[in-house]
């Protein structure tokens, strides 16, 4: 397969349209990264509470 070459032309217009997908992505995946370490964040202190309300019990009934 034959390797592409492109203009100047194209090569800055391909640029263009990569940084204006990167800037218009970028906070979407860094809100999506927030929203996931939020959850993981939430599961973690759930877990914790959970244990803790199960180790209360299990001295309650001995």
């Amino acid at each position: 397969m034959a390797e592409e070459r492109y203009t100047a032309e194209e090569q800055a217009l391909f640029d263009l349209e990569y940084r204006k997908k990167l800037a218009s992505e970028l906070p979407n995946v860094r809100e999506e990264e927030i929203k996931a370490a939020a959850q993981r964040a939430a599961e973690l202190e759930l877990e914790q509470q959970r244990d803790a309300i199960s180790e209360q019990l299990d001295s309650e009934v001995a």
